[in-house]
Parts: C-alpha cells; sequence; structure tokens
C-alpha cells in the first residue's frame, strides 16, 4: 500500500497540471498564439536554467555516471535500427514511416523526467537527468533529421544540422553547468537565488503548457498508426529496454532515470520538426496527445512495480 501511494503521489499531480492546461484553454485564459510564444519562453530560458541549475549545485560524482551514458546512447541506437526496420514494414506512406521512426526513438524525457526524478529522490537529485537529457536531446535531432531526410518532403543539409546542434540552448546550458561544477565555481546570492527560483518554474509551467496543447477532438483516424507508434513507444519497448536495465544491474536513482528515458511518451518537438520536414504533422499531433494521456497511466504502472520490488 505504501508503494501504491507514493506512486499516486509522484504521478497525480502531474496528472493534474496538464488537466490545469487543459481547462485553462477551454476556458480561453490560454490562447493558442499566446502557447507557441510560452513554448519558445520554456525551451529557450526555463529549461536550459533546469539543466545548469541540475548542473550547478550537483557534486561531479552525482552528474556522471559512465554506464547510464552508455546505456543512454545504446537505446536510442537500437531504437533507432529497430525503427528503420520494423516501421517501414507495417507503414507504406513515407510521411507517416517519418513520424511513427520518430515516435519509437524520441520522448519527453526533459518535461516529465524532472518532476518524476524529484518525486522519487528529492530536488537535490537531478543532476544526472539533466546530463542524460542533453546526452539524449542532439542525439535525437540527428537521429530525426536522418529519419525525415530519408523519409520526409524537406532536406536540411550537414551544415545546418551541425549548427543546430552547436547552437541548441540546452547543450549550451549544459556545457555551462558542467564548467561550474568542476570548478567549484560559486555565484553570490544574489545570482543564484533567481536561477534557483527560475529553474522551479520549468517542470510545472511546461506541464501546464502541455495541457493547453491538448485537443481531444484530434484524437480520431490513423488508428493503425496511432496504435502502432503509442503501443510501442509506451509498453513494448519499455517492458524490453527496462528488463536489460535490471539486468545490467542498475538500481536506485539509475534506474529511476532510464526509466524516465525509455518509459516517457512522444513530445511535441516531433510534431514540430515533422511539420517543417514533410513529415505527417497531423499523425505526430495525435501521438502527443494520445501518448501523453496513456503515459499518465503507464507511468504509474512502472513507478509501483519498481518501487514494489525495491529497485528505485
Amino acid at each position: 500500500m505504501k508503494e501504491l501511494i507514493l506512486s499516486f503521489e509522484i504521478v497525480i499531480p502531474i496528472f493534474l497540471l496538464i488537466v490545469l492546461g487543459y481547462f485553462l484553454k477551454r476556458i480561453k485564459l490560454l490562447k493558442h498564439e499566446a502557447m507557441e510564444t510560452m513554448n519558445k519562453l520554456a525551451y529557450y530560458v526555463l529549461f536550459p536554467v533546469m539543466i545548469f541549475n541540475s548542473l550547478y549545485t550537483a557534486a561531479f560524482n552525482q552528474a556522471f555516471n559512465l554506464p547510464v551514458i552508455i546505456f543512454t546512447v545504446a537505446y536510442l541506437a537500437i531504437m533507432f535500427v529497430l525503427a528503420l526496420l520494423i516501421i517501414p514494414r507495417l507503414e507504406k506512406q513515407n510521411e507517416k514511416r517519418s513520424v511513427l521512426m520518430q515516435g519509437w526513438f524520441r520522448g519527453f524525457t526533459l518535461l516529465l523526467g524532472f518532476p518524476i526524478i524529484t518525486g522519487l529522490f528529492g530536488a537535490d537529485s537531478t543532476a544526472l537527468l539533466a546530463l542524460v537529457v542533453v546526452v539524449a536531446v542532439p542525439l535525437r535531432n540527428v537521429l530525426s533529421v536522418i529519419t525525415l531526410q530519408k523519409y520526409g518532403q524537406t532536406k536540411v543539409s550537414e551544415k545546418a544540422m551541425l549548427m543546430s546542434i552547436i547552437t541548441n540552448p540546452l547543450i549550451i546550458s549544459c556545457i555551462l553547468g558542467l564548467i561550474a561544477m568542476s570548478i567549484d565555481f560559486k555565484m553570490p546570492y544574489i545570482i543564484a537565488k533567481p536561477i534557483e527560483d527560475v529553474a522551479k518554474i520549468g517542470a510545472p509551467f511546461a506541464l501546464i503548457l502541455l495541457g493547453g496543447f491538448i485537443e481531444l477532438g484530434k484524437l480520431k483516424g490513423n488508428i493503425k498508426q496511432i496504435l502502432i507508434g503509442v503501443l510501442g513507444k509506451l509498453i513494448v519497448w519499455p517492458a524490453l529496454f527496462m528488463a536489460a536495465a535490471i539486468l545490467l544491474g542498475f538500481r536506485g536513482i539509475e534506474l529511476g532515470v532510464i526509466l524516465t528515458l525509455v518509459c516517457v511518451p512522444i513530445g511535441t518537438a516531433t510534431f514540430v520538426m515533422s511539420q517543417e520536414m514533410g513529415g505527417d504533422g497531423e499523425l505526430a499531433a495525435q501521438l502527443t496527445i494520445f501518448g501523453t494521456l496513456l503515459s499518465i497511466i503507464t507511468i504509474f504502472a512502472w513507478i509501483f512495480v519498481l518501487k514494489q520490488f525495491a529497485l528505485i
């Protein structure tokens, strides 16, 4: 019963923030034009500050964990290969293929990971997650561009792809955070305190925003593709890779971070990138919406099971 209650305590606040965003959109306090601006605010300011603060306030041995980083890279590489081998056999349209493939290896690790890890291990335990996010983000982007180059309608040059990685605000914030952590740099309180306060805003703000983007009326059509994308992303592959992580000996916060890597739904970045590069934007939106709703149940189940067996 204790594990059940703790699982609820972690997942329900996430769910309620998403519901709040949906409600605010319904009563028109959140409007589409404003949400686009708010989304940029989260990506270019709030998330980078979250990552920087997580690393800045941590000890080096908390942030750097080579086995978890290797697992992260291996997971994304294997998922990309599996998607490349399986999805074209299940779907004939290239625009849908590109979205389904991304749906298997992209995820909301940044958005959902921080509240999950904070709920499980405390607010001072997010440094490893921050580093994993910054390893996963550019790798996912590169794999997405490769996918869209192959199956999308718009092509991107290697130079443009490289520049998008170099100028990524998450990468920049991670580098700054690692430098500050490695030299034990201490900022004056009057600077450190606002950074800490902004870092606390990031995840709740983004979850409310996510709720605003949900449009239940669009959950129609593409039933086969939605089942392939969502069931693969949230049930089939998490079962495989979580089992592998447990067998490899990951426990505690390491396994918790891996949970946020492999068990989260497809992110809105897939919709944006698919729109820009000739993928099926409508299918990407449907996968995001339906996956987010179902993930409330699946993430709760994973946390409960792992807690029940004292693995996290």
